[in-house]
């Protein structure tokens, strides 16, 4: 998977547009799905959350955003 192929969609994305723990998947029709790590590691967090994502309690910025 690669990190963001959907770039520029932050909008429409909400919060997993920046958050550490999102993993995109860019479709070959040029669909662009986002997955939540932590829904490996924790439960009651969705893999794949209904966007936009506007609140969160894993939500971790990337390290590109904090400073």
């Amino acid at each position: 998977m690669t990190k963001d192929p959907g770039a520029g969609r932050g909008d429409a994305v909400g919060l997993c547009a920046r958050c550490a723990h999102v993993r995109s998947q860019g479709s070959a029709k040029g669909s662009v799905f986002y997955r939540c790590g932590l829904a490996d590691l924790r439960p009651g967090f969705s893999r794949y959350p209904q966007l936009p994502v506007l609140a969160c309690a894993g939500y971790s910025p990337e390290a590109d955003d904090i400073g």
